[in-house]
């Protein structure tokens, strides 16, 4: 199996007592790095799937 492209990590902050959740990226050498915190498990759903959909440059294309 490949790794995942995007990962997400669940975490507990022990002074605030809370979950949190980290979306990991693969870079180029294998490692994973933080792109960003949230405190909901959905909205860091949507940042992998936003940020997978933008990926590759998308480009509308305008007559004149």
């Amino acid at each position: 199996m490949t790794e995942p492209d995007y990962k997400i990590q669940e975490l507990f902050d022990f002074d605030e007592m809370k979950v949190y959740y980290k979306v990991l990226k693969l870079s180029p050498t294998g490692e994973y790095f933080l792109i960003k915190r949230f405190d909901d498990l959905m909205t860091a759903r949507v940042c992998v799937k936003m940020a997978r959909k933008y990926k590759q440059p998308i480009y509308h294309y305008v007559e004149d």
